[in-house]
């Protein structure tokens, strides 16, 4: 939502982040998710084969209760038009499914009253990833739901092909929002309620004053004129408000909870710069001169060689290397007398060319090169030779990288800590989407999930 991190900013630098001082937020105090169990083996069916079904029910249910509590079983397979809710779950290590008992959507197009998502009981709703997703570009054609919505009352587009953009939407952003809410949730639960109300109060503030930035960008005077605006471009300023609050207690709770007090050494910096030798060096340079004939400038290769012939001899008159170029050189930069900028000789395309920049001395002019397409002499002016930056040098960047390092860290492991205790379904998301991104934080693919216990043969249903 293009109106929604600009506010983000705004609020962050007004208030400076100290209304969620990490020092006085313990650990979450909401507990664990209800026990839940997998039952593998179901009934048979009436052909006599057993049937691949996934049973969820709380561990301390009495036979025969599952009607009470609300499990029931689905065919593995089911997709979410079929209602089939998805639950993975960090601790079990195994996808859930269990089915809705609620009245089949149907292939119609999606009302927004669908709840997408449920974390920790709390539901997210259909109609909050449309307005998010109101204005996105969701198809290569540039397709976006405010598009879709138009095309489809303009009977320009079937239902069908409406709800598939709908479910494009929701695959989409959901996982984001699945994030968000999670965050959100274990934010709240860890704060008192006089830090409640003064983020409230604070948050409050704020969208008032960016409501009024707002009225100036519509060019309007009212609150009611902006929500209009809005509207019009698929959402509204109480969804606005709603979905900044949560990413900002979200975003609190992943930097409060992963605050770190951890300094970079001397040691830890010597020993990446040990580690990464290539990050710190640097190939032999050199920076060099070009004087080129240009065959077809001149007629051809005759034509060329009669020019090549007046520089070469302007050259042994003792005329400078600047002088020739500028008056000869068809090349590139001639009109600087065919200074290149620094090269690594072996990035030079023409192989020639490339040999003699290795060989050639400072201040020395190279033979005559013949290349397809015309006559060339090079110059060296200067060299770098190959090394090292020393680590005094990048001593700073590297405490700079081993700190963003551990703060990534301990990021992904908040993140990890609540998924694990919160808990998620949906009948819309893939299980990958309703665990944590391992990516979140720039994790490399060896490093993520490292908290995750090992999945043993697990298959996607």
């Amino acid at each position: 939502m293009r109106y929604l991190l600009p506010l983000m900013v705004a609020l962050a630098v007004s208030t400076g982040c100290d209304l969620l001082d990490p020092a006085k937020v313990g650990d979450p105090v909401f507990g664990p998710p209800p026990p839940r169990k997998i039952v593998k083996a179901g009934p048979n069916d009436a052909s006599g084969k057993p049937s691949d079904t996934a049973v969820v029910s709380p561990d301390n249910s009495a036979p025969g209760a599952d009607a009470a509590s609300g499990a029931v079983t689905t065919a593995r397979g089911s997709s979410p038009d079929k209602n089939a809710t998805q639950t993975a779950s960090l601790s079990d290590g195994d996808i859930k499914r269990v089915g809705y008992t609620s009245t089949k959507s149907g292939e119609g197009k999606m009302t927004g009253n669908e709840i997408i998502a449920s974390i920790n009981g709390q539901p997210v709703f259909a109609s909050e990833i449309f307005e998010r997703a109101a204005t996105e570009q969701l198809t290569s054609q540039g397709l976006s739901l405010l598009i879709a919505k138009q095309a489809f009352a303009a009977n320009q587009l079937t239902e069908q092909e409406y709800r598939e953009l709908q479910l494009l939407a929701i695959r989409k952003f959901g996982k984001d929002y699945v994030r968000t809410r999670v965050l959100a949730q274990a934010m709240i639960a860890a704060l008192e309620k006089d830090q409640q109300k003064k983020i409230d109060e604070a948050v409050k503030k704020e969208f008032e004053n960016y409501l009024e930035r707002l009225k100036k960008d519509f060019n309007v005077l009212t609150a009611h004129e902006v929500d209009l605006g809005l509207r019009r471009q698929g959402t509204s300023i109480a969804s606005l408000q709603e979905e900044f609050r949560n990413r900002l207690l979200a975003d609190e709770y992943l930097r409060g909870k992963s605050k770190k007090e951890h300094i970079v050494g001397r040691e830890e910096v010597l020993a990446y710069y040990q580690q990464h030798d290539k990050e710190f060096s640097f190939p032999e340079k050199v920076r060099w001169q070009l004087l080129e004939i240009n065959f077809e400038k001149h007629g051809g290769q005759s034509g060329a060689l009669a020019v090549l012939s007046q520089a070469v001899d302007a050259l042994r008159r003792g005329d400078s290397f600047d002088k020739v170029a500028k008056k000869y050189s068809d090349g590139l930069h001639a009109e600087d007398g065919g200074k290149q900028p620094w090269t690594r000789a072996e990035s030079v395309v023409d192989e020639k060319m490339s040999q003699t920049l290795r060989g050639l001395a400072i201040g020395e002019t190279s033979p005559v090169l013949s290349g397809r397409d015309g006559y060339r002499l090079v110059r060296v002016m200067e060299r770098k030779p190959a090394g090292k930056r020393p680590i005094a040098e990048v001593q700073e960047v590297i405490k700079q990288i081993l700190e963003d390092k551990i703060q990534k860290e301990a990021m992904r492991k908040v993140l990890v800590e609540a998924y694990q205790k919160a808990s998620i379904e949906s009948a819309y998301l893939p299980p990958e989407d309703l665990l944590p991104p391992a990516d979140f934080a720039g994790i490399p693919a060896s490093e993520k999930n490292s908290d995750a216990p090992v999945k043993k043969g697990r298959k996607r249903s």
